[in-house]
C-alpha cells in the first residue's frame, strides 16, 4: 500500500492518511489515522509472508485446521489467492485436512456467523463439514437441504430434532456425499430423504419423536442411490422406502419396532447382515420389478409374509425366519448350486451356455391376501346382483 492524501483529522491536532492498495480498486481506498497501529513503513530488505516461497507459505498455512480460515487467508491478496485456488495440487490438500466446524461463532461478541442450514447449502462439492458436540437443530431451522455432496461429520449429541434431512448430488462429485453419526428424531415426515446423487449414512441413529410410530423413515427417489452402514431406525411405520430406478444398500443395520423393514415400488436392493427385532409384521414389501438379495440376516418375523419374492431377488443364509420360509429357502439354494455347476460343467466342456429365459412382457401381477379377498367379494356381489336382476318381471311389449 503507499499513501495518496493527507488531511486533518476530525479531532483538533489529529492527521488522516489516505491509503491505497496497490493492485486494488480505488473503492477500496480508506482514510486512516496516522496514529492508527495498522500503518507501518515499508522496508524492502524485510522478510513477510508475501516473499517466502511457496514451500514454506503453505507449510504455514498448513497449521490452518479450519477451511473458513483458509478461504479468507485466500482473500488477503492476490498473491495469496493464487497460491490457493482450488485445483492446485498442494491447495486441494490443504483443504481436504482442513474442517468447517458449524455452527461459525464470532469469537469477540459470541454472534452466528454461519449457520448450520446456510453452509450446507452453499458449500461446495465434497466439502468437510462437522457438526459440533451438542448442537441441536430445532424445528425452526429443521429442514436441512445439503445441496452438493458433502461430507457432514457430527460429534457427539448432534441431532436434528423433529426435521428432515433432504440429500442432493449430482454426478461427477466424487466418491458421493457422507452423513455420519447424526441422530435425528421426526413424526410426520421422513426423516431422510435422498433426492439425487450417491449417498453414505454410517453410524446414523433415527427414531420417532414421540411414544407412537413415526412415518417411514428413509426415501430414495429414482435416480439416486443410498447405502445404510451400521445404522438405527427405531419406531416407525417401514424403515425405508425405495422407488423405481433407486438403490439401497443396507449393512448392519438394526430396524427395531418397525411395522415393515423396506417397502420397494422398483429398484435394486441388498440387504446384508442386518437386524429386524420384534414386533414386526413382515421384513421386505418387494415390487415384482425388485432385484437385489437379502444375505445374512437375523429375522424375528416372516421375510415377505403374504407378498411373492420377486424373480431377481434372491435370498440365503436368513436366520430366524419361520419353517416353511426356511424350507423354500433352503430348496432355492440347491435349485442355484445346481444352475451354478450345470453352467461350470457346460463352460468346461466348452459347450454354449444356458440360454436364459426371456423375460416377461409385463411382471408377474402380486396381491395380499387382503386384496385377493377383497376380489373375491366383488365377484361374488356381481354374480349376486345379476341373479337379482333376472328375477325381476319383463317390462311389457310397446302398445
Amino acid at each position: 500500500a503507499r499513501v495518496a492524501a493527507v488531511r486533518a483529522g476530525p479531532l483538533e491536532g489529529t492527521t488522516e492518511l489516505l491509503i491505497k492498495y496497490e493492485g486494488w480498486a480505488a473503492k477500496w481506498d480508506e482514510w486512516v489515522p496516522r496514529d492508527s497501529g495498522r500503518l507501518r513503513l515499508y522496508r524492502p530488505d524485510e522478510l513477510t509472508l508475501s516473499s517466502l516461497p511457496d514451500e514454506v507459505l503453505l507449510i504455514i498455512l498448513s497449521q490452518l485446521a479450519c477451511s473458513l480460515s483458509l478461504r479468507r487467508a485466500s482473500a488477503v491478496c492476490r498473491s495469496w489467492r493464487a497460491r490457493l485456488r482450488r485445483g492446485q495440487r498442494d491447495a486441494d490438500q490443504l483443504f481436504e485436512s482442513a474442517w468447517l466446524n458449524l455452527p461459525v461463532v464470532d469469537p469477540l461478541d459470541g454472534r452466528v456467523c454461519l449457520g448450520v442450514a446456510g453452509a450446507l447449502a452453499r458449500a461446495p462439492a465434497g466439502e468437510r463439514l462437522r457438526l459440533s458436540a451438542g448442537t441441536k437443530l430445532r424445528p425452526h431451522d429443521s429442514q436441512l437441504v445439503c445441496a452438493r455432496a458433502v461430507h457432514l461429520v457430527a460429534d457427539a449429541g448432534a441431532a436434528l430434532c423433529d426435521g428432515t434431512l433432504h440429500l442432493h448430488g449430482g454426478e461427477g462429485e466424487g466418491e458421493g456425499g457422507l452423513v455420519e453419526g447424526l441422530a435425528i428424531s421426526h413424526f410426520r415426515d421422513e426423516a431422510v430423504v435422498v433426492h439425487t446423487g450417491t449417498w453414505t449414512l454410517r453410524g446414523c441413529s433415527i427414531a420417532s419423536s414421540r411414544k407412537s410410530r413415526a412415518v417411514t423413515a428413509v426415501t430414495v427417489r429414482p435416480g439416486a442411490a443410498l447405502r445404510l452402514e451400521s445404522c438405527s431406525v427405531r419406531n416407525a411405520l417401514s424403515a425405508a422406502m425405495l422407488h423405481d430406478g433407486a438403490e439401497l444398500r443396507a449393512v448392519e443395520c438394526v430396524f427395531d419396532n418397525t411395522r415393515t423393514g423396506v417397502i420397494s415400488r422398483g429398484g435394486h436392493l441388498e440387504l446384508e447382515r442386518c437386524r429386524v427385532e420384534a414386533p414386526c409384521d413382515v421384513v421386505l414389501k418387494l415390487n415384482p420389478r425388485t432385484t437385489g438379495h437379502a444375505t445374512a440376516n437375523r429375522v424375528k418375523c416372516s421375510l415377505f409374509g403374504g407378498w411373492q419374492r420377486p424373480v431377481g431377488f434372491r435370498r440365503h443364509s436368513n436366520v430366524g425366519l419361520p419353517a416353511a420360509e426356511e424350507a423354500a429357502e433352503a430348496e432355492e439354494g440347491a435349485e442355484a448350486e445346481m444352475a451354478a455347476e450345470a453352467a461350470a460343467a457346460a463352460a468346461a466342456s466348452g459347450r454354449a451356455t444356458l440360454r436364459s429365459p426371456p423375460a416377461a412382457a409385463d411382471p408377474p401381477r402380486f396381491e395380499s391376501r387382503r386384496r385377493r379377498a377383497g376380489r373375491r367379494r366383488r365377484r361374488r356381489r356381481v354374480c349376486r346382483r345379476g341373479r337379482e336382476a333376472g328375477r325381476l318381471p319383463r317390462a311389457p311389449p310397446p302398445g
